[in-house]
């Protein structure tokens, strides 16, 4: 028997927690790599990206198994939420965010299959 969840405008509690908690961690991470490590490139549209879409999936799919698809769309829509944050903090312009769109995509897309490999792996076991 599985419990109705929790919906806030359409969103479940657990979809909220998962995009809020690695926006506070990847925003704290971007500050590091732009104003501390300076390492801009490496750092924003590469590292974080990955991380992002790994944890992510890794956080939403820990403790039930759901479809690749799923957890695909949580990495973007955690992606285009942390972006957001980035032009509302203004550390980040529009014109510089839509350049690295595709980058950024596509890491957290690898991302998203490193984290989707390793649930696969705990679900199994």
């Amino acid at each position: 028997m599985q419990e109705n969840p929790i919906k806030i405008f359409g969103i479940t509690l657990r979809e909220i927690k998962t995009v809020g908690i690695t926006c506070i961690f990847s925003w704290g991470f971007a500050y590091l790599a732009t104003n501390v490590f300076r390492d801009y490139s490496f750092g924003l549209f590469i590292w974080l990206p990955t991380v992002i879409g790994a944890s992510s999936t890794l956080i939403y799919g820990y403790s039930e198994s759901l479809e690749r698809k799923t957890l695909r769309n949580i990495s973007y829509v955690t992606l285009l939420i942390f972006c957001l944050g980035l032009l509302l903090f203004a550390w980040e312009g529009i014109i510089c965010l839509l350049m690295a769109a595709p980058v950024g995509i596509f890491f957290t897309w690898v991302g998203h299959r490193i984290g989707f490999e390793i649930v696969k792996r705990k679900m199994r076991n």
